[in-house]
């Protein structure tokens, strides 16, 4: 199950807290969220910290989300560990 929390950051700029599992179904929903954040702004970050799970669709959404300049945070090092690894 995916949650999404909304934050504003002290520069102002939006942030969104995901927790939970990420797959495929979610992407659209964590799209929408993302996208009704950019309005208007010129960064957002996304705090993966409690996020359990990437599926692939998931992890190619939030690579293409960060080469945009999105800020994708990340304790796991397993799942930092995939966000660093190009997929094709």
């Amino acid at each position: 199950m995916l949650r999404i929390s909304i934050a504003t950051r002290s520069d102002g700029s939006p942030a969104l807290l995901i927790e939970g599992a990420i797959t495929d179904d979610d992407v659209v929903v964590l799209d929408d969220a993302c996208r009704e954040r950019l309005n208007g702004s010129e960064r957002l970050t996304l705090d993966l910290t409690h996020v359990t799970y990437l599926d692939d669709a998931a992890l190619y959404y939030l690579q293409a989300l960060r080469a945009r300049g999105a800020d994708v945070l990340s304790d796991s090092p397993f799942i930092r560990e995939l966000l660093r690894t190009e997929r094709p």
